[in-house]
Order: C-alpha cells, then structure tokens, then sequence
C-alpha cells in the first residue's frame, strides 16, 4: 500500500470511530431524558401530570349522573354520600313512558322557573282553548283641531281690489296678531275674499281592541327531566335530579303522547292530560277614532292708519266685512298696520271603530302526565 493509501485509509477509519462515538452518546443522552421522564423526574413531565390516579374529567368529584365511580370510594351516584343532597332513585319508567320528571301546574301566564341547574322546562298548555272577544274601542279627548283664518288681500297700484300688486297678508296678519307695514304712496284696496274654514277635525286617541278573553288555555303544566342513569339505585330504579323548587308536587311522573286513560301501575296516584302545542291566532282589529262635526265662525281684519294698531283715533280704522273692497288709500300715506281677530272654532267629536275579533286557539297533541309520590 502506498503512503498516500494509507494515509486516506487512517483518516476513514478515525472518521469512523468518531461518528460511532458521536452516535452512541446521543443514544445514551435520549434514554437518559426518557429513564427521567419514565421515573417523573423530567421537571416539565413533572408539572403536567397530576399527583394522583387516573380519573375522568370529574377533577376527583362524584359526578352524579354518568354512572362511574369518579372519587374513587367505591360508591356511584345515587349510592355515594356526595349525591345524596341532590339525587335520588326513582322509579324506572314503564316501557313506552318516558321520565322520570317533575311537574308544576301553575296559570297559563305565569312566569316560567327554571328547573335545577337553571334549565329551562319544557310547558305544555293545559285545558279548553279559550275563545276570542275584543275589549270595546273607544276614543279620548279630541285634541288639534283648527280654524284657518279668512284671507286678506291688499292691492297696491289700484283701488278696486283687482290687478296691481296683489299682497297676501292672510298668514302674516295671523301670525303677528297685529301687523306694522310701510307707506304706500299709491293709490290701494284691501279685501277679505273669503270666510274662515276647518283646517283640521282634529284627532282623538283611541283605546282598547285587546284580546279580553284570557290567555289562550287556562293553565300550563311545565316538566322538568334529566339524564336517566342506573348507578347507585336497586333493580327497578334510576338516579335522577332531585326537583327544583316548585316541581314535584304529584311526586315522580312519567308522559307519554296521547289521551291515555289508564295509568301505569307504578305511577298511578294522579293522571294529568295537557296539549303539546298551543298556538294562540287570536286577534282583534285595531281601533281607530274618526273626528267630525267641526266648524269654524266669525274672523276679522282691522285696518289701522297707525302703525302698532293703534286705537288712537286720529289715526283711523276700518273694519273689513267678508267680500267688501274697501279703498285704502287715504290710510296708507304713512305706515299703516292689520289687526287679525281669529275665527271661533267649535269641535266636534270622534266616533271608534275596530275591535272586531277573528281568529282562534290551536290546541293539538295531547300528552299524559302520569305520578307517584
């Protein structure tokens, strides 16, 4: 073998031993992390796994409804002194009857209580439906109503109250009550062209046309189940919530749909019998009130050679009746004002109308409610 041979081969050979040196402390240093964790003494191995026996989500409490053992004393659910505030065994339902639940029997519009655990009942309505009557429509205080007042025209330019400058001071006269305007150095007219009329008939509140015959059934029975489990409790018996506050005056029931007359044997001290669906189309049409019989009477203009409508008498006034054209022009040469006196409204009244009812309860499905204290 030459030197340079030999040389290649001493350096594969150290790479060699090297990479084996290498590869066999890697090794040594994983079975150690591992031999650490297998022990638990792995710090982070450590802080993940509690100190205790393998238990379900329960965190070592009794859980009373899955029919295990969770705090490990040997005892489940119902069996267990950590349930016994709570839980009881109760009769298994018959075949074909679901339960076990707890009624409360309360008017059809009371309140709902939560069954335990702050879970909703499920209701379902109870007795004959109620047929549909309106509360009469009536009508309050007539409010609004309104006069417009006669217009006044003023024409500048001509005497005759027709052509030339046309000037309606019908709203500002009203408006103001008293109303200041400039000379005017022509010759002029003013006229009240018409009378006062009903601007408004006003408008009265109306009241009533609700449904006055009830609620749509007279009474609702609200039920109250849970989960249905055998643990802790003698053949013929399940582990079931105790009722909340309320429920379980009948005892322990059972339901099943349908009108059954015949209880079972087992749950036969009382038999309710309630619908599964209650569907109130009850309505009554709305009231409405309709305003009439309004008038309006009177209404006049003063016309003032002063302004401010001064009842100075130097400086004159006139009195515009209703379609008379009245030359002005002698009182306008200086500024000149109108007094508005309003017409008088008297109001009439309001008529109700509406309330007419239609519709109907729908009571479907029934159920039988069967107990036993």
């Amino acid at each position: 073998m030459s030197d340079g041979a030999s040389s290649a081969w001493r350096r594969g050979a150290v790479g060699v031993a090297i990479g084996l040196a290498v590869a066999a402390s890697v090794a040594a240093c994983v079975l150690s992390t591992e031999g650490q964790r297998a022990a638990g003494l792995d710090a982070d191995a450590d802080a993940a796994v509690p100190d205790a026996a393998p238990r379900d989500d329960g965190g070592g409490r009794e859980r009373c409804e899955n029919d295990l053992d969770d705090d490990g004393n040997g005892l489940v659910d119902c069996a267990d002194p950590a349930c016994a505030a709570d839980y009881e065994c109760v009769e298994t339902p018959p075949d074909g009857w679901e339960g076990p639940l707890f009624l409360r029997e309360v008017a059809f519009d009371e309140p709902a209580t939560p069954c335990a655990g702050g879970v909703a009942p499920r209701s379902h309505g109870q007795g004959d439906a109620s047929t549909v009557t309106c509360a009469p429509c009536a009508c309050g205080a007539l409010a609004d109503a309104a006069c417009s007042p006669p217009p006044l025209h003023c024409y500048y330019g001509v005497a005759g109250c027709s052509g030339g400058q046309d000037d309606d001071l019908t709203g500002a006269a009203n408006d103001a009550g008293c109303l200041t305007l400039p000379a005017q150095g022509v010759p002029s007219s003013c006229m009240v062209t018409g009378a006062g009329a009903v601007a408004s008939e006003g408008a009265c509140p109306p009241t009533g046309g609700a449904i006055a015959s009830g609620p749509p059934v007279p009474r609702r029975i609200d039920d109250c189940r849970g989960p249905m489990r055998v643990g802790g409790c003698e053949a013929g018996r399940v582990c079931a919530h105790k009722p909340a506050t309320g429920y379980g005056v009948a005892g322990v029931c059972v339901q099943r749909p349908g009108n059954h007359g015949d209880c079972p044997l087992s749950f036969d001290e009382t038999r309710f019998v309630a619908w599964q669906d209650v569907v109130d189309g009850r309505v009554c049409s709305p009231c409405r009130c309709t305003a009439s019989g309004a008038s309006c009477a009177g209404g006049a203009y003063t016309i003032h050679g002063c302004p401010a409508c001064s009842p100075d008498v130097t400086c004159g006034a006139v009195s515009l009746p209703a379609g008379y054209c009245y030359p002005t022009s002698g009182l306008l040469l200086q500024p000149w004002s109108v007094a508005a006196t309003p017409p008088a409204l008297t109001a009439g009244g309001c008529m109700a109308s509406g309330g007419e009812a239609d519709g109907a309860v729908l009571a479907a499905g029934e159920i039988t409610f069967c107990c036993k204290r």
